[in-house]
């Protein structure tokens, strides 16, 4: 027996009850102090001192559990905690000798002290995520294992009696037809399967999320993401759940809105240029037999339009065209606005050209049906068959269109082809544009937003129908949670089989009294949705068609309107015709002025105005007035009596409106506000209390009326009007504002950027500078302590940089993404500027930023200066997590050590290229070019690998590489007449230690410096220039040799030549290409090489590969080349033994 205890993990002892004897078995750490074997009374004496130190209690318990398990023969197990903090796990039980049968008591001690502090933890870390889920909109805990819920918060709370009857797999499975939409059940019910989760924990997989829409009351649907995080519960070793449920409707429509707003063209709804391009050069990439079409059509005479009409009317004939076309060219098209008023239209399969003929002659009929006055459109046609290239494709048709145009008007034609004729279209269009829109200040919004969007928050019910079909066309939020019905099953139904359940058209409908001038008001008791509404009625034009508005105004529990409505007929008319004007104002203004002179009018009263107090300041001011054809003074008050006033009406607790009969009425109340009435000659006043379900709007105040003093009920009637008129432009202002502000930080937004880049002159600027922000780690900070406080942190930065660059516009894009663009600020400014907001950031230990900063002085163009700064962003971004996290982006560092992996192997080689002196022919250096040998695809130039590593980061270490094995070159020749460059990458030259890395690296070799020489780019100078120029200084510190590369492969910024001085200038190959056929281009590269003379820089032509451009260049007298005419790229043992060996 002994043996086999000897060879258990726990610590053994067995007590020999009969003789008082205590043997140690198997002696570890709690016993190790004890001998083999002592008395009874001596073991447990020293029991609770030596092996286990317990209190006192503990203690107690202990002797319990023993003389049970001897009294009793029965096992005692007990788990206690010893002084120093350590658990253990003792057990008795009871053992017969077989050779005497006496029983003796074996005990066994375990340490406990690691599975009782992971059952600690898991305690603490499950109440802490209960705690952090209270937060969110639902939350379960969820033993997978057994299949049950352990509890449930949020809306999943009602869930938690039916827990204890079902199962997770039956409750879940019960309910997810009646709150997930049908689309995103079965993705769902693959989520949340158990053997799903059991699978995905164990290949690794401990977080899951799965975005889907939720329904909600009256059939609305919000989206909602679920997330499970799996763990497993220390003791039984069961796989268990968090569930979650987290609120991302705002977020996902917004989403939704940016990418429809990213792809589609937002007046016409087609797709934008960038869009429309990006399809159609997917589409022509695959290999089809299939016939295509490509097609650029061109409105004639639309700057005319515009000129006589307005640029309203052209954007509603865009908007037309646009229409016509996607309905013409729905099936197997492309449609796209690719600017101003051309668009593009790419067929992906057609029979014949018939096809076409037949699609075009469809689109002219559409348009004469329209009755457009004089607009014609030509278009240029190519065909494709098989694969083709959109810039072949585009440039055919545009080629055909500019003959087209060229031509005559209203034709099309096919690429190499004759010209079409088009039908005339000559009607006129001064209908369609007589600016006869909604009687709100929103008809312009309503043709750019959603008529839904804009309606929505207003709390009227407001639709729009067919007023010859009586079809619904549209409602807006209010409208669909009244009927209790979505949009889609609204669609193809009559307006009153939704508003009032009936089969056929309301007897009650005017429709004799619908007009396009006016609003027609009336009172409709509507049985179906039970309540009592004032219905205004009135035709507009809503996307080129006239269309009835109704607006229906709850008045059930308003019984002073339909008393007014009923009363006599003097004040119904002046009631109605007060609302009805107001309505039918252009502007809020307007409509104010329009109610007053009505008060002015029924009250005979001298003056009327409303007055609305500033939040700010706390004090009122007249926001409107109107003074009466009865006035004798004008009530212009100075800013002592406005603080009179304001004390005055905020002292007032409008439990009732404010009759004075005269001034001495107010003695009592407020002696000034009686100075004030005498002063301006006030006899008597009204004042009524504009608010709504506790909500101020302002103050209505009467002065001197003449008639119907006690009649108030007139103006509780109209109060409730002008309440609904003032939450209207609030609105609109709320929603102007939001089209151009940030709502959480009221910077200026992502339109805002565009209308601003739209406007933008580079030509009117002196300098400009860009800096970009983004906040480091927001969306886990969002996760680890919810959105409310990374929101904060939002704020608190836009607010850091609205105090720091108040004269710069400040952009927020999305999320954590922020611009700011100062035009014609000073550099040594700017980067002040910068340093501060640094300072201010670093101070601030809650969160950190990375930015990214760019300025110029010369082109000053904002596309490429933006870049620059994102790339800088990115860069610092990167650095941060590194330092952060040391790296630890698991697939970044794969990624490196795979890199490091294939230097080490010898898979990059450097190749050398040679460059010639052009009249000796001989050999004066060469570039260096890096190559990777393929174990499967053999040696591969740079564009296969470059782009993945540059996307990747780690670009650097292959630039450092060829740094390096080009240092070790130059170190082993030793030749002061051998010039190797090299090329670095723009994302290395725009880290802030490459400098520190070269330095490393050279201070390694022993060679001439200026044999070594840096090679820049044109295209990295022109969009790095601000930081790019200090990186140029400083490599020529290091004594190496710069080289400007790729000279004139587009344009060419002399003014580069002025900022830095370089040793080398490399023609790009397209001026070399084009020696031997123009005249041009020899003229301007004799004038180059003249002023690469003028100014110490050597020049080599890169691109060399005829016999004839080497002649030329002999002849214009340029010193140096290099291209295929001399050498490829070759190997550098190659190159050694051509170039190095048998040299002199």
């Amino acid at each position: 027996m002994h043996i086999l205890l000897k060879q258990l993990r726990q610590e053994a002892f067995v007590i020999d009850v009969k003789n008082q004897i205590v043997h140690m078995v198997n002696q570890k750490k709690f016993l190790a102090g004890f001998p083999e074997m002592l008395t009874y009374t001596a073991f447990f004496s020293e029991f609770a001192d030596k092996a286990l130190p317990l209190s006192e209690a503990d203690h107690a318990r202990l002797q319990h559990a023993y003389h049970k398990t001897m009294q009793q023969h029965v096992r005692t197990i007990n788990e206690v905690k010893l002084t120093s903090g350590e658990w253990v796990r003792l057990q008795f039980c009871t053992y017969e000798k077989k050779e005497d049968g006496e029983a003796v008591i074996m005990g066994f001690i375990e340490d406990i002290s690691k599975e009782k502090l992971e059952y600690v933890t898991y305690l603490k870390e499950t109440q802490f995520y209960h705690m952090l889920l209270s937060e969110k909109q639902a939350y379960g805990h969820i033993n997978i294992a057994q299949d049950q819920f352990y509890g449930m918060g949020g809306i999943w709370n009602l869930y938690n009696e039916l827990s204890e009857k079902l199962t997770y797999t039956q409750l879940y499975t019960r309910f997810i037809h009646k709150v997930v939409h049908p689309e995103d059940r079965r993705s769902y019910m693959e989520l949340m399967d158990r053997s799903n989760l059991t699978q995905s924990y164990e290949n690794g997989i401990t977080r899951l999320k799965y975005e889907f829409r939720r329904i909600i009351e009256q059939n609305k649907m919000m989206w909602m993401e679920i997330e499970i995080l799996l763990f497993k519960e220390p003791l039984q070793n069961e796989l268990m759940a968090l569930m979650y449920l987290t609120d991302i409707d705002e977020r996902k429509k917004s989403s939704f809105q940016l990418r429809y707003e990213s792809e589609f063209d937002q007046l016409t709804d087609v797709y934008n240029k960038k869009s429309a391009e990006t399809k159609i050069m997917q589409c022509l990439r695959k290999q089809t037999e299939d016939l295509r079409a490509f097609l650029i059509l061109d409105l004639d005479n639309f700057k005319e339009i515009n000129d006589s009409f307005g640029h309203k009317a052209g954007d509603e004939i865009l908007i037309l065209f646009a229409s016509q076309l996607k309905a013409v060219f729905h099936e197997h098209c492309i449609v796209g606005r690719f600017g101003g008023d051309e668009f593009i239209v790419f067929m992906k399969q057609i029979a014949s050209d018939q096809e076409i003929d037949e699609a075009l002659l469809k689109l002219y009929q559409k348009l004469q049906e329209e009755k457009l006055y004089d607009i014609k459109f030509s278009a240029g046609i190519t065909l494709v068959k098989g694969s083709s290239d959109y810039e072949t494709v585009f440039a055919q048709a545009d080629k055909t269109l500019y003959q087209v145009k060229n031509s005559q008007k209203g034709v099309y034609q096919y690429y190499n082809r004759a010209l079409n004729s088009i039908p005339d279209i000559r009607e006129g269009i001064a209908e369609k544009t007589e600016g006869t829109g909604l009687s709100y200040e929103n008809l312009e919004l309503l043709e750019k937003k959603d008529f839904d969007t804009y309606l929505g928050e207003v709390g009227d019910i407001a639709y729009l129908v067919d007023p010859d079909t009586y079809d619904l066309l549209l409602g807006n939020t209010a409208f669909y949670d009244r009927v209790g019905l979505t949009k889609s099953q609204c669609r193809d139904k009559k307006c009153y089989e939704i508003m009032h359940r009936r089969k056929t058209p309301c007897p009650f409908c005017a429709r004799a009294n619908w007009s396009r001038d006016k609003f027609y008001l009336w009172k409709d008791m509507n049985t179906a949705l039970e309540q009592e509404f004032l219905i205004k009625n009135k035709l507009i034009l809503w996307k080129q068609q006239v269309v009835l508005l109704a607006i229906a105004v709850d008045i059930s529990n308003d019984k002073s309107i339909v008393d007014s409505l009923e009363s006599h007929a003097t004040e119904s008319h002046f009631l109605l015709s007060g609302i009805q004007h107001m309505q039918e104002c252009v502007n809020f203004d307007d409509a104010m002025q329009s109610i007053l002179e009505t008060i002015c009018h029924f009250f005979k009263a001298h003056h009327a105005g409303i007055w609305i107090m500033d939040e700010q300041s706390g004090l009122y001011t007249l926001k409107s007035e109107w003074i009466g054809c009865y006035s004798k003074d004008v009530w212009t008050l100075c800013e002592e009596e406005v603080a009179v006033l304001s004390a005055w009406l905020s002292a007032q607790k409008w439990n009732q409106p404010i009759k004075l009969e005269n001034p001495q009425a107010m003695i009592g109340e407020s002696f000034d506000m009686y100075q004030l009435m005498q002063s301006h000659h006030v006899e008597n006043q009204h004042w009524i209390h504009l608010e709504e379900h506790g909500e101020e709007f302002g103050c209505l105040v009467i002065n001197n009326t003449n008639a119907n003093f006690q009649n108030v009920s007139f103006l509780e009637s109209l109060s409730s009007f002008i309440v609904n008129e003032i939450k209207r432009h609030r609105l609109l202002q709320a929603t102007l504002h939001a089209n151009h502000y940030d709502l959480l930080t009221d910077v200026l937004n992502r339109n805002s950027y565009e209308n601003n880049l739209s406007r933008y002159q580079s030509d009117a600027v002196r300098s400009l500078g860009v800096i970009v922000a983004n906040i480091d780690n927001l969306k886990k900070i969002n996760e680890d302590y919810g959105t409310v406080t990374g929101d904060q942190y939002i704020r608190h930065l836009a607010n850091l940089m609205k105090m720091i660059f108040t004269q710069s516009d400040i952009y927020r894009f999305n999320g954590d993404e922020f611009l700011i663009i100062a035009i014609n600020c000073e550099k040594a400014v700017l980067e002040h500027k910068v340093q501060m907001l640094k300072e201010k950031i670093e101070k601030n230990e809650n969160f950190s930023v990375s930015l990214g900063f760019s300025w110029d002085s010369v082109e000053c163009d904002v596309t490429a200066l933006i870049h620059t700064a994102d790339t800088v962003m990115k860069l610092n971004k990167k650095r941060h997590y590194d330092e952060l996290h040391g790296s630890d982006d698991m697939q970044h560092r794969q990624l490196l050590r795979n890199l490091t992996k294939r230097i080490q192997k010898g898979e990059y080689v450097v190749y050398l290229q040679p460059k010639y002196h052009l009249k000796s022919h001989m050999g004066i250096g060469a570039e260096a070019l890096i190559r990777q040998k393929h174990p499967e695809f053999g040696i591969l130039p740079p564009s296969e690998f470059i782009p993945v590593l540059e996307s990747n980061g780690v670009i650097r270490y292959i630039d450092l590489f060829v740094f390096e094995e080009v240092c070790k070159l130059l170190q082993k020749w030793q030749r002061d007449d051998m010039v190797v460059s090299l090329n670095f990458s723009r994302i290395t030259l725009m880290e802030d230690d490459i400098i520190n890395s070269m330095k490393k690296i050279l201070d390694m070799y022993d060679f001439p410096r200026q044999c070594l020489e840096i090679e820049m780019t044109e295209s990295t100078m022109e969009n790095c220039s601000a930081m790019v120029y200090k990186t140029v200084q400083e490599i020529r510190q290091l004594g190496l040799r710069i080289s400007l590369d790729d000279f004139g492969i587009r344009y060419s910024n002399l003014s580069v030549l002025n900022d830095i001085h370089f040793d080398t200038l490399k023609l790009d190959k397209s001026l070399i290409k084009t020696l031997v056929n123009e005249q041009r281009s020899r003229i301007i590269l004799r004038n180059i090489i003249q002023m690469c003379r003028d100014l110490d820089i050597e020049m080599i032509a890169e691109g060399v590969e005829t016999s004839r451009q080497e002649d030329i260049l002999k002849t214009l007298d340029c010193p140096n080349g290099q291209g295929y005419l001399f050498a490829r790229p070759i190997p550098v043992d190659t190159f050694e033994d051509h170039y190095i060996l048998h040299r002199p």
